[in-house]
């Protein structure tokens, strides 16, 4: 009878594992389809060129992308609405920009600095 009881433990458990496994991966998959990526360049405001190393952050949230060799950075998984983007770099200062994410749609930005060493 212990044997039985000990079985029907074990079944259960597992299926109530599995179900909140389940409800987990769903709530997952919800969250990820409320996220879009940012992607942009930074460029000299004067000569044009693309800074490589530039910082660009999402305010008040642990998303930060460098800019690589071509001045080009994304941020993934970030949610729509306003945020703020903090641009850093070298001799540059630090700026912050407003911007408006959007869903479903490309959110490609294209970001202007001044050296303010000159």
């Amino acid at each position: 009878m212990k044997k039985v009881f000990l079985i029907l433990a074990v079944c259960l458990s597992t299926v109530v594992s599995v179900v909140a496994e389940n409800e987990k991966d769903e709530r997952t998959s919800e969250n990820l389809a409320l996220t879009t990526n940012v992607s942009g360049v930074v460029i000299d405001k004067i000569t044009g060129e693309a800074l490589v190393g530039v910082a660009v952050e999402l305010a008040g949230t642990n998303m930060v992308a460098y800019t690589d060799f071509e001045g080009n950075f994304e941020i993934k998984g970030v949610s729509p609405g306003n945020h703020i983007m903090n641009i850093s770099y070298i001799s540059y200062g630090d700026e912050n920009m407003p911007i408006e994410i959007k869903c479903n749609k490309t959110n490609k930005i294209k970001i202007e600095i001044a050296d303010t060493e000159n």
